[in-house]
């Protein structure tokens, strides 16, 4: 009766993953280093071993990467990403076996009307960071646009504004031109236009490049 049941559930869940498409996967990767040079037979073994496991359903797949040492195990990430209405979404969360939070870090991101949006929300030990982004394309003129927030000196898990990175691509004659301006929360730090891909008549094969920075110093 027990294994007619055990049976009954394995049937019921395997057609529950077949209707929504899932599917399990993953890698098991060992090297192990032997210095015979060692005296001790403890010492001379070195031993790296990473088991990656997928599961996928719908639009998401949600994964685990597990990370071992000769001395135990040492890594432990979880992961999710997929697609949630018009918003691709991930997230990973690292640990350290030892009791230990190393990281949490999550991005969204949405393209509207051409226009791409991004956010990117990271939490490091009692530190947090935001980053916002943005761009698009109008003609043969490109602008993508970074605004950050946190920083790594303050303590405590604050959002203070750090900086703005606005970036504007666009042709000029036979060539590319990159301008890009950063502020920072002083104020103006540095604009610089960086030139690529300058042909040299007769010498195809050629190219140059140059970039031109204004700071207040």
């Amino acid at each position: 009766m027990k294994r007619a049941l055990v049976l009954s559930l394995i049937c019921v869940l395997g057609l529950g993953f077949t209707g929504l498409a899932a599917t399990l996967s993953g890698s098991w990767d060992t090297d192990v280093t032997i210095d015979p040079t060692k005296a001790s037979f403890a010492d001379a073994i070195s031993l790296t071993s990473v088991l990656k496991v997928d599961y996928t359903v719908g639009d998401w797949t949600f994964g685990s990467v597990t990370s071992l040492t000769e001395n135990g195990w040492s890594d432990q990430t979880f992961s999710a990403g997929g697609v949630l209405g018009a918003f691709a979404l991930t997230s990973a969360l690292d640990l350290d076996p030892a009791g230990l939070f190393d990281s949490w870090v999550t991005t969204a991101a949405v393209s509207i009307a051409g226009v791409s949006f991004g956010a990117e929300f990271k939490l490091d030990g009692t530190d947090a960071f935001l980053t916002l982004t943005g761009g698009g394309v109008a003609g043969d003129v490109t602008i993508d646009v970074k605004v950050t927030f946190g920083d790594a000196i303050t303590a405590g898990c604050d959002l203070p504004f750090t900086g703005v990175t606005i970036d504007v691509g666009f042709p000029f004659c036979c060539a590319d031109i990159t301008s890009t301006i950063v502020f920072d929360c002083e104020g103006f730090d540095n604009i610089c236009f960086k030139v690529a891909g300058i042909a040299i008549p007769n010498l195809p094969w050629v190219t140059l490049g140059a970039e031109l920075c204004f700071t207040l110093q």
